[in-house]
């Protein structure tokens, strides 16, 4: 049994290492190519009136594909492992005085699997984020590409994040190991329990459609947190009715969920959903 379970990480390593050299390949070489295709047809249809820049028209778009092969090369080799810090300042209708000032370290979209093991960028992450001394610190989603071993090298790095408030997540699209071919849908279950206790091993409070309060003094501020609520075909198994349940109808309300889709086709209908902070923009890092 062990080495059945060594060798099926072992091929899912590779499979994901296959995958990320795929992906590599086409942004280096096609998206390249396709910005030369692009250019040369505007620059051959603004010749029809300008007939002596044609000579140049080559030159141009090969200019313009050489910077974008430079610019997808950088990116895929080095660009990534640079950690970036959004600032924003929100101002907030309804939010209880106590909290004025409260600060929110938000992650999202870390796909585990992208890393092959390399534990550098999550370590430098959650150094960058522990600086920030945020009172909360959220994560919206895929925490994995395709399955549940990717989070093992890195649940020691991730259980460090620190907050006076905690670490509360939500599951994304990819955390529902919907792109891992031929599972089976009892081993589909089986991995999402298993992605849910590496989170909470690492000391996060996963909300599964269920809230929680923080209290300051005589102020309540609710978080709430949902199931993925995707336009098809990606997953809905959110329900926000529950994650709401027992909520005053007059209280300030955080609302965790993965998709943004979700916030035009749901969560409009809350009033007292005063912030809705979603994933799904396929970027590594923390929004402040």
């Amino acid at each position: 049994m062990a080495l059945g379970c060594m060798l099926l990480l072992i091929c899912q390593v590779r499979a994901a290492t296959l995958m990320q050299l795929a992906f590599i390949l086409l942004i280096c070489v096609a998206v390249p190519k396709l910005v030369f295709v692009l250019a040369d047809i505007i620059g051959r249809g603004i010749c029809w009136h300008h007939p002596n820049m044609l000579p140049n028209v080559h030159k141009v778009a090969t200019a313009l594909a050489v910077g974008m092969a430079a610019l997808q090369v950088y990116g895929t080799a080095w660009g990534w492992r640079k950690l970036q810090v959004e600032n924003t300042t929100l101002h907030i209708a309804g939010l209880p005085a106590a909290f004025k000032g409260y600060r929110i370290v938000q992650i999202s979209d870390i796909h585990l699997g992208t890393y092959s093991g390399d534990t550098l960028l999550m370590q430098n992450m959650v150094d960058s984020i522990n600086q920030l001394t945020p009172d909360l610190i959220v994560f919206t989603g895929d925490m994995v590409n395709t399955a549940s071993s990717e989070t093992l090298p890195y649940i020691k790095i991730l259980g460090k994040l620190h907050a006076p408030d905690g670490v509360m997540s939500v599951l994304g699209n990819h955390d529902y190991c919907m792109y891992h071919p031929g599972l089976s849908p009892q081993e589909r279950e089986t991995e999402i329990r298993r992605i849910i206790r590496s989170q909470r091993i690492m000391g996060w409070q996963v909300l599964l459609n269920e809230n929680r309060h923080i209290v300051r003094g005589d102020d309540t501020l609710y978080v709430a947190g949902v199931e993925n609520v995707g336009k098809p075909p990606f997953p809905t198994r959110g329900h926000l009715d529950k994650a709401m349940k027992d909520i005053p109808s007059h209280a300030c309300t955080l609302l965790l969920s993965h998709d943004p889709w979700h916030w035009r086709h749901g969560v409009l209908k809350y009033p007292n959903i005063a912030l809705t902070l979603s994933g799904a923009f396929q970027l590594d890092g923390a929004a402040q």
